[in-house]
C-alpha cells in the first residue's frame, strides 16, 4: 500500500507540496506577517504570483475577468463614478477609443492612443490644418476612414468644426486623391482668409 503524505504539523491527509495543510499554511502565513515586515511579505507574494501567471496565463486572465465582473456588480455606483472620472480626465484617450471602434467597424488599418492625438495636434499648433485660423475642435483623418483611410497617427490633423463639416460632406461623394485633398484645403483656406479679412475690416 502506498504511504499517504500527511501534514507535518497536524497530520491531515490533504496537504500542499510545502508539507502543510491549508489551515496550517494560513496560520503560518499570519505568523510570518506578524513577525516580518509587511512589504517583505508582499514582495514574496508578488514573486509567487508572477510564477503562477507565467505558468497559467489563460487561467489568470479568466480569474481576473471574473474578479472584475464580481467587483463591478457589487460596487456598481463606485464603478460608474470611477469610469466617469477617468473619462473626464482622459478625454483624448476616450476619443481615440471611439475612433478605434469606428476603424474596426470600417476594417481600417492602424491604431493610435491619446498621447498620439495630442502630439499631432501640437505639431500643427492646435490650429485647424485646413483654414489655418480657427482653433482645434476635433482630430480629422486626412484620408477619411469611410474612403479607405488608415487610423495611424500620421493620418490625423487638428480641424475646426466648420471645416470638419464641409470636409465630411465633400468626402461622402467618394474616395479622394491626395491632390484633390490639397486642392480642397487651398480653396477652403483662401475662402476663410477672405472671410476673416472682411470681418476684420467690418464689411461682414
Amino acid at each position: 500500500m502506498q504511504k499517504m503524505n500527511r501534514c507535518q504539523k497536524c497530520g491531515a491527509a490533504d496537504r500542499y507540496s510545502s508539507g502543510d495543510c491549508r489551515p496550517c499554511a494560513q496560520r503560518r502565513a499570519l505568523v510570518y506577517q506578524k513577525n516580518n515586515d509587511r512589504s517583505a511579505y508582499k514582495l514574496a507574494w508578488a514573486k509567487r504570483k508572477r510564477g503562477f501567471v507565467k505558468l497559467n496565463p489563460e487561467e489568470y486572465r479568466q480569474r481576473q475577468r471574473a474578479a472584475n465582473v464580481r467587483w463591478r456588480r457589487e460596487h456598481s455606483d463606485e464603478a460608474k463614478a470611477a469610469v466617469a472620472k477617468w473619462k473626464r480626465e482622459n478625454r483624448e484617450a476616450v476619443r481615440s477609443q471611439i475612433q478605434a471602434r469606428k476603424a474596426r467597424l470600417m476594417k481600417a488599418s492602424g491604431t493610435h492612443v491619446g498621447p498620439d492625438r495630442l502630439a499631432r495636434s501640437a505639431m500643427f499648433g492646435d490650429i485647424c490644418w485646413i483654414c489655418e485660423y480657427e482653433p482645434k475642435a476635433a482630430m480629422d483623418h486626412v484620408f477619411a476612414l469611410c474612403n479607405g483611410g488608415a487610423n495611424w497617427p500620421a493620418n490625423l490633423r487638428p480641424i475646426c468644426n466648420s471645416c470638419n463639416s464641409k470636409k465630411a460632406r465633400w468626402e461622402q461623394q467618394g474616395p479622394k486623391t491626395l491632390q484633390a485633398i490639397i486642392d480642397f484645403k487651398i480653396k477652403a483656406r483662401d475662402f476663410g482668409l477672405k472671410r476673416n479679412a472682411n470681418v476684420l475690416e467690418g464689411k461682414a
